[in-house]
């Protein structure tokens, strides 16, 4: 089996970052909304 190195480029860690940053910013949301809408103590 070939191994292949695969190396991080500086796109890929700004790619990765933003979509941290925006499933982090979902979160966040929809856990206001849903505490807001139901008034759960969590």
């Amino acid at each position: 089996m070939n191994s292949i190195k695969l190396e991080w480029k500086r796109g890929d860690w700004a790619a990765y970052f933003g979509l941290m940053t925006n499933n982090l910013t979902n979160l966040l949301t929809m856990s206001g909304a849903a505490h807001f809408c139901r008034r759960d103590p969590y």
